[in-house]
C-alpha cells in the first residue's frame, strides 16, 4: 500500500514533478515522531522554506496514513496571516516531503524559554493574533486541537503563525470524543471523556496567555493523573508572588479558562475583551495593527 493523497499536488511550472533534488536543505529545525523538519532554499523560486521530511515506514507503521491525509487536506486550504502557509508537498519511494513557509524566529516556546515571561502589552499583542486565527479556523468548523507553545511560530517581523495540524479536524458534527493533545493543554471535558467541540482551542489560548504571563502552564505537576485532578479541581491560582496582573489580564484569563464548555468565552467576546483596550493605551501603538480589526 503506498501513501496517495487528496487534494492532487500544488501548481508546478511546466507540470514538473517536485522532487527534493529542486531544495537545497540546509539547517535542522526540529524532530517529529515521523520524521524530521529542515530549514531549505527552493532553487527555482528563491524562497526559503521549512521541508518536513515524513518517513513512509513510520507513517504505515504507527497507521497514520489517515492522519497525514486529513493534516494535508486541511492545512493546505488555509490562507491566513497568522497560520503557517503549507505551500505544498511530493512523494518519492521513501518520503513524504511537506513544504512549508519558514518562520524565521522559531517557535515561541523557545522565545519564553529565554525570556521567561512576556509584558502584558506583548502577551495581548500576541494573543489577538491567536485569537483572529482561531476564529478563521471555527468560521471553517476547524478545531486544531493541539494549540501549544512548541506548535506557534514567530516569522521575521515578530508575528505569530500557528502551525502543526497533525490533530486538526472538520467538526462537522459539532461534538468529538477523541482524546488527543499535550497533557497541559487538555480542556475538561477532554480528559472527563466527554464531547466536546471548537472550544477546546479557546481553552487552549488562555493556557498559553497564562504561560506568557507567568512563564508555566497553570495546572502543570510532575505526574499526569496530578495534572488532571488540578484541572477537575477548576480553580485558575494567580501567582501574585510571582508577579502582579491588572484585572483586565485576571478576567480574561477566567473567561478563557472557562471550566464549563458552554459558558466559555467565544472568540467574538475575547477580541472584544477590554485587556485589550487597556494594554493599547499603556503601549504607544503596539497593538495598533490589531485592535480594530
Amino acid at each position: 500500500m503506498d501513501i496517495h493523497f487528496h487534494p492532487p499536488l500544488f501548481e508546478r511550472k511546466n507540470d514538473k514533478e517536485w522532487k527534493i533534488d529542486d531544495y537545497i536543505v540546509s539547517e535542522f529545525l526540529g524532530k517529529g515522531k515521523f520524521g524530521l523538519v529542515y530549514k531549505a532554499f527552493h532553487k527555482d523560486s528563491q524562497t526559503e522554506v521549512a521541508l518536513k521530511i515524513l518517513s513512509k515506514e513510520a507513517i504505515k507503521s504507527y497507521n497514520m496514513v489517515k492522519q497525514l491525509r486529513r493534516e494535508i487536506e486541511i492545512h493546505s486550504r488555509l490562507k491566513h496571516k497568522h497560520i503557517v502557509n503549507m505551500h505544498g508537498y511530493f512523494v518519492d519511494k521513501t518520503y513524504v516531503y511537506v513544504v512549508l513557509e519558514f518562520a524565521a524566529n522559531g517557535s515561541i516556546f523557545k522565545k519564553i524559554v529565554q525570556e521567561k515571561t512576556f509584558s502584558e502589552q506583548l502577551t495581548a499583542k500576541y494573543l489577538f493574533q491567536l485569537l483572529s486565527a482561531i476564529g478563521y479556523l471555527q468560521a471553517r468548523k476547524i478545531v486544531h486541537r493541539d494549540l501549544k507553545l512548541e506548535n506557534i511560530l514567530i516569522d521575521k517581523d515578530d508575528n505569530l503563525k500557528i502551525g502543526d495540524f497533525g490533530w486538526a479536524v472538520h467538526n462537522i458534527n459539532n461534538s468529538r470524543t477523541t482524546i488527543c493533545g499535550t497533557i497541559d493543554y487538555l480542556a475538561p471535558e477532554i480528559i472527563e471523556e466527554k464531547e466536546y467541540d471548537e472550544a477546546v482551542d479557546v481553552w487552549c489560548l488562555g493556557i498559553l496567555m497564562y504561560e506568557m504571563l507567568y512563564g508555566f502552564p497553570p495546572f502543570h505537576s510532575k505526574k499526569k493523573e496530578e495534572t488532571f485532578e488540578k484541572i477537575r479541581n477548576q480553580k485558575l491560582i494567580f501567582h501574585d508572588d510571582v508577579r502582579s496582573l491588572s484585572s483586565e489580564a485576571k478576567d480574561l484569563l477566567q473567561k478563557l479558562v472557562g471550566f464549563d464548555r458552554e459558558k466559555r468565552c467565544k472568540i467574538e467576546e475575547a477580541i472584544k475583551h477590554e485587556f485589550f483596550g487597556f494594554c493599547h493605551s499603556s503601549n504607544n501603538g503596539l497593538l495598533s495593527a490589531y485592535r480594530n480589526r
